[in-house]
């Protein structure tokens, strides 16, 4: 070990090698146990690695626990993890030990590896490292390429910046971060910004990640993934002799493949690492976390019958296995757990507490902590922490036994109520928000039932007494359930009645329910409380002060209430002032506090024609050219129309014909102006299905271009590119041209109606943009000034392929295209193939001149 020869232990029950400090020489200090084969627990000084070499030269490192004493005598203990890093051990009937040789007697061999293959994601159990290695997989099969997120860290409260920082810092000592590689990994495809959480129940300041646009690119199959309910209804039914398992760490002691690692890259004080582990926050952290857990318990059958996990805590049935045993079989397979807690003593389940008391599990939470801002709304918590520090549904009996329950259900004109006992316990509740709706009450006392009905199948309960108050939900179940009586109702809403009853009658029969209604006051009905608000929070709402008179009822003064209610709807349902009015000449004593609040809680009013509402304006327009691009799709004279609008200063546009309006068409259109132009930083578009799509989304994520989706149905979220709809087609209707000659006047046309600097066209180019149909003579004239033939003479040409003893070609000059070109008989020439040629009459004149000078 380590170059020393020492004496070892070779110990198959042992999960890891235990050395003694003399015999490792690379080891940290680090608070944590052993179990022992007696069942206690054993301090260790660290951790560490040690180099073992056999006689043979084969040579490997492990990890180790550093004890200050000599494990049962010897100073080192070889674990399974050295005795699978050495590729198993033999002992022959010499009792001889051998490594790694294949011929064997009796060996204690490596851990056959685990492998897991969901839709979602694989994960692998490494027996070498004993360590599981997970990789999610890709929507729609391929890697999304660059991810656009730039921002590197979300800021930092002050005061809690030092614990935020030595936590990163421990990341980096375990190696959780790892510096980026580029050469080894890869560039960075990837950057998730790291944010500071603090958990003040614990005390402790944690770094969370923002996986968020990561996920958008990884599909998640929930369908089974543990529902938090469910497993406590399962947990409850378990018994008292129970314990609490819970992993250290949990997810970061699981690792993500190294492909994946240039996804998940973060920036710390200038330096980007890589997070080699799962992330808190991944969407399939939670599953991954479940599989492997689940896959490790059901390699012991024992262990796998006396626990159930959720996520990352399990639930040991101590009358099956014991939880010293269960901490043993997960760290042999990698996963560190913290020392079991046993419930009765104490113990948090899933955020709860759970504690014993005269044989009986009983339960309850902490209190809340969280700084509340407002005088009113303190005034209203407060109130809520009186009544809940009083009456706490989260709390009672926690083990629960037969299949014998009373539902209570109720229903009001805003919620329903649902409440399951057992021998006199309320083992669980729940409360819904009525949708808002104008159903009667009826049928909102049936749907009570049939959420009550549910409950109670969740926990498996077979004889049930369903608690009622209302006397006409008695009289339909009971003549359901018996056949005494068919349904008798002349309600609007018959057939839906008559559906709800059918329900519960399946219910009933489908899943062996032994049924019974019983009819009670609804002063002692169980759940009339859970649908009721105190009438102090109606006044608070209705006049915006809070008055919290020494007992609350559930709805005072009903009269007058009604009174106004039905003042308010036989009217036509106005405004306070004018339904005071109105129920003022009713009855004098009702105040405008009391019809605010009827008509404040009006859904009629709500849902038809409701008064405006007040929002903060914004504004469309950036300082940057061709930064942000305005997106839509048009029609015009049939044909429809791609279009494109710088948002900054110059509102140049594009046009572009779209043979078919679909997400191909588009991005190939889109490509091509981006190769023209280059691409903007950010798009504004509306929810066009074509710009929905996934082959649009990965054709911008391409190009690196973020983008933003306007409000659905609000046509101003992207009023420049709307409002360029508009002039271009009055432009192509008023002057009766093209799309693209009114496209093109739109871009040469000043915004401030006089500049040219200021036409959209002028702003984006260097050149200026001449207008069509300017006059060009001038120009054109100037530019032949030292042209020597002028339009009309006649001249010989040069034809091609004359050769010198040929004759040139008459012709005459059309045009003077510049000063060496010519045009002859509308060809343009240049001046070197051109000669004057002397007209008849003046040949004649300059040979008499020349006799006379001859004389």
């Amino acid at each position: 070990m380590d170059g020393t020869r020492h004496s070892a232990l070779v110990d198959t029950g042992c999960s890891r090698c235990v050395a003694h400090v003399s015999c490792c020489k690379k080891w940290r200090k680090e608070n944590v146990t052993i179990l022992t084969i007696s069942g206690k627990e054993q301090q260790c000084e660290g951790t560490g690695v040690v180099c073992l070499q056999l006689s043979n030269g084969v040579s490997t490192e492990v990890k180790v626990f550093v004890v200050n004493t000599n494990p049962l005598g010897f100073p080192f203990i070889l674990g399974m993890n050295g005795v699978t890093a050495l590729g198993g051990v033999t002992v022959s009937a010499h009792r001889k030990v051998r490594f790694g040789v294949e011929d064997i007697s009796v060996c204690a061999a490596a851990r056959a590896s685990i492998n897991v293959n969901e839709k979602d994601f694989s994960a692998t159990y490494d027996t070498a490292r004993n360590t599981w290695t997970a990789a999610w997989k890709w929507s729609g099969g391929e890697e999304p390429g660059i991810l656009q997120n730039r921002v590197e860290a979300y800021t930092v409260p002050c005061e809690i910046r030092a614990q935020y920082e030595e936590e990163v810092e421990k990341w980096i000592k375990d190696g959780w971060l790892v510096p980026h590689d580029e050469c080894k990994h890869g560039p960075p495809k990837g950057l998730i910004p790291l944010m500071a959480v603090v958990q003040h129940n614990k005390g402790k300041v944690r770094p969370v990640l923002d996986f968020r646009e990561l996920n958008t690119h990884i599909d998640t199959f929930t369908a089974d993934s543990d529902v938090c309910a469910d497993k406590l209804r399962e947990w409850r039914k378990q018994g008292i002799n129970l314990s609490m398992v819970d992993l250290k760490k949990a997810y970061l002691q699981t690792h993500i493949h190294e492909s994946l690692w240039p996804y998940q890259t973060v920036v710390y004080k200038g330096c980007r690492y890589c997070l080699t582990r799962l992330g808190f926050g991944l969407n399939v952290a939670p599953l991954i976390m479940k599989t492997v857990l689940n896959s490790v318990l059901s390699q012991d059958l024992e262990v796998k019958r006396g626990t159930s996990a959720y996520i990352d805590d399990v639930l040991v049935n101590e009358e099956v296995v014991t939880a010293s045993r269960v901490v043993e079989h997960l760290e042999r397979y990698g996963l560190v757990s913290k020392a079991p807690e046993c419930v009765v003593d104490g113990a948090r389940i899933l955020g709860l507490r759970v504690w014993g008391e005269h044989g009986k599990l009983y339960w309850g939470r902490d209190g809340w902590d969280d700084p509340i801002i407002g005088d009113e709304l303190i005034i209203l918590l407060e109130d809520i922490m009186d009544r809940v520090g009083k009456d706490d549904p989260v709390r009672g009996r926690w083990d629960v036994t037969g299949d014998v329950a009373k539902v209570w259900v109720d229903a009001s004109s805003l919620a329903m109520g649902a409440m399951i006992e057992v021998d006199g316990d309320i083992i669980e509740d729940a409360t819904w928000l009525r949708p808002n709706c104008a159903s009667h009450i009826n049928m909102a006392e049936l749907d009570a039932v049939i959420k009550g009905l549910n409950l109670v199948l969740a926990w498996h309960m077979k004889r049930v007494e369903l608690m009622t108050d209302s006397s006409t939900v008695w009289r339909w179940i009971n003549d359901g359930l018996t056949g005494r009586a068919r349904l008798k109702t002349k309600a609007a809403s018959e057939m839906l009645i008559r559906r709800r009853i059918d329900i519960i009658l399946s219910l009933v029969n489908e899943c062996g329910l032994a049924l019974t209604v019983t009819l009670v006051p609804s002063i002692g009905n169980r759940a009339d409380a859970l649908t009721r608000v105190p009438q102090s929070w109606l006044k608070m709402l209705a006049v915006g002060t809070v008055v919290l008179p020494s007992v609350c009822a559930a709805a005072a003064e009903p009269t007058t209430d009604k009174l106004v209610t039905e003042v308010h709807h036989s009217r036509g349902h106005p405004g306070v002032k004018r339904t005071l009015y109105f129920a003022k000449r009713v009855d004098p004593a009702v105040t405008k506090a009391q019809v605010r609040m009827v008509v404040s809680s009006c859904q009629v009013c709500q849902s038809v024609d409701p008064a405006p509402v007040k929002w903060r304006t914004g504004n469309l327009s950036v300082e940057g050219i061709w930064q942000r691009v305005g997106m839509d799709i048009t029609h015009c004279r049939g044909k429809s129309y791609l279009t494109l609008i710088d948002c900054g200063p110059s509102r140049f546009t594009i046009w572009r014909p779209l043979r078919i309006q679909t997400s191909e068409c588009i991005a190939e259109q889109l490509e091509t102006v981006f190769f023209e132009r280059g691409s903007p930083d950010e798009i504004l578009t509306d929810n066009d299905t074509a710009f929905r799509s996934k082959l649009f989304t990965q054709f911008a994520s391409r190009w690196n271009v973020h983008l933003r989706y306007r409000g659905a149905y609000v046509p101003a979220g992207n009023g420049v590119v709307e409002r360029c709809h508009r002039t271009v087609k009055v432009i192509a209707a008023r002057k009766g041209c093209s799309v693209a000659e009114a496209v093109y006047l739109y871009n040469i046309t000043p915004l401030d109606d006089w500049s040219s600097n200021s036409t959209p066209a002028n702003m984006l180019y260097r050149y200026s943009v001449r207008v069509k149909g300017e006059d060009m003579s001038r120009r054109n004239k100037e530019e032949g000034a030292d042209n020597p033939y002028q339009t009309g003479e006649e001249d010989w040409v040069k034809q091609p392929g004359t050769r010198c003893d040929q004759r040139y070609k008459q012709g005459i000059v059309t045009g003077v295209v510049s000063d060496q070109v010519t045009e002859i008989d509308g060809v343009p020439r240049h001046i070197r193939d051109i000669r004057h040629r002397i007209p008849p009459q003046r040949t004649q004149d300059i040979r008499s001149n020349g006799s006379d000078a001859s004389d």
